[in-house]
């Protein structure tokens, strides 16, 4: 996918329903029963989707299509390797989808998103709007006439050889200008990163725990500055995580009574979250409403 004119940051590039939507439960019988309950134009669409060859290595869904498979007995074999096939389609292509209220626990096929390449260095960012129920792309930066459209299929706050092997899913090795480019200092960065955002992420689940007091505040807020650091470094200006760490930071600040450092923050989160989900995301709508209360000094 290519940019055929500028396109400049904060654009929405694709805002899709999805073909296919399963809970994260489901398996490959109700995979086979959503596409052959398709159209023939879209089940066409799910078909020109491409398929990375890899090996289901359960077998415990065959007895389930045998049970309601009524066609002759010689042909079951090669309805199985249709299903597989569509099974691949899914599991090449699908993006996560959160229901109504947040929850990541569906899969969705979407087909002109699917067509976007990796990056790890990506030039638009890709999420789930539960609040639309459509997947929605957005341009992190302004992009050039002739440039090629990159996503990023993982978090990319790992070093190199760590996002390799989630990349193992999709059946290539990445070799990004992230990749591939002299180890310097920024897979010591990421590498950095990815140590300091499980720290925010166990940090948090001790706030849900118990009550903070003020030095833990304080703590916490010198890790979100230290990662905000290092992600400007390295320029990773995505939602998944830059916004998360500003909104905690003016979460915060403001359990410190630092209400000028808690509106800088809050608004920083404001422009990520629009600029990566758009006004009507709800993450958009939870930063201005820690803005407003940021605003509110006591």
């Amino acid at each position: 996918m290519f940019a055929t004119k500028l396109i400049p940051a904060g654009t929405r590039l694709i805002c899709e329903e999805a073909l296919i939507q399963l809970h994260e439960d489901k398996d490959l019988p109700d995979l086979w029963k959503a596409a052959e309950a398709l159209s023939p134009e879209k089940r066409a669409e799910l078909l020109s989707l491409a398929a990375y060859n890899r090996r289901h290595e359960e077998t415990d869904w065959i007895p389930a299509m045998r049970a309601t498979y009524t066609g002759p007995s010689e042909e079951f074999d090669n309805l199985l390797d249709r299903v597989l096939h569509v099974w691949r389609i899914y599991e090449t292509n699908r993006f996560t989808v959160r229901d109504a209220a947040g929850n990541r626990n569906h899969m969705g096929l979407f087909p002109n998103a699917a067509r976007m390449n990796h990056s790890c260095d990506p030039n638009v960012f890709h999420r789930h709007n539960h609040n639309i129920m459509r997947l929605t792309i957005h341009a992190l930066k302004d992009i050039q006439p002739g440039e090629e459209i990159y996503t990023s299929y993982i978090d990319i706050c790992h070093p190199t050889p760590e996002r390799r092997r989630i990349l193992r899913h999709w059946g290539f090795k990445c070799r990004c200008l992230a990749c591939t480019r002299p180890k310097t200092g920024s897979d010591l960065r990421r590498r950095k990163l990815e140590e300091l955002t499980a720290k925010m992420k166990r940090n948090e689940a001790k706030r849900a725990d118990r009550e903070w007091q003020q030095w833990d505040y304080a703590n916490a807020l010198s890790l979100m500055e230290e990662i905000i650091g290092l992600m400007e470094e390295e320029k990773l200006n995505e939602s998944d995580t830059l916004g998360e760490v500003l909104e905690n930071a003016a979460e915060y600040a403001m359990a410190l009574g630092w209400w000028k450092l808690a509106r800088d923050w809050a608004a920083r989160a404001v422009e990520i979250e629009e600029r990566c989900l758009g006004t009507d995301s709800s993450e958009y709508l939870n930063a201005i409403n820690l803005l407003e209360s940021a605003k509110l000094e006591r």
